[in-house]
């Protein structure tokens, strides 16, 4: 029993030593997103608070439904 317990204290221990690493992946991942958000905004064609002033239509798309009843 008391070996289970430090078993489970040094698996807790070596997980603790390795959440900065982890903070710090997870930080440069979330830099990189925002990255790609601010270069998506700057290359948008379109104003922000703005609607499309023309809608396409996709006429190669199409929407089926079937409807069973049971009983």
């Amino acid at each position: 029993m008391m070996e289970d317990m430090l078993l489970a204290q040094q698996k807790q221990d070596e997980y603790i030593k390795q959440m900065p690493s982890k903070v710090d992946v997870l930080v440069t991942h979330n830099e990189m997103l925002e990255a790609q958000i601010a270069q998506q905004v700057t290359s948008s064609s379109t104003h922000p608070g703005k609607l499309f002033s023309k809608l396409e239509s996709n006429p190669g798309k199409e929407c089926n439904c079937v409807i069973l009843k049971e009983g």
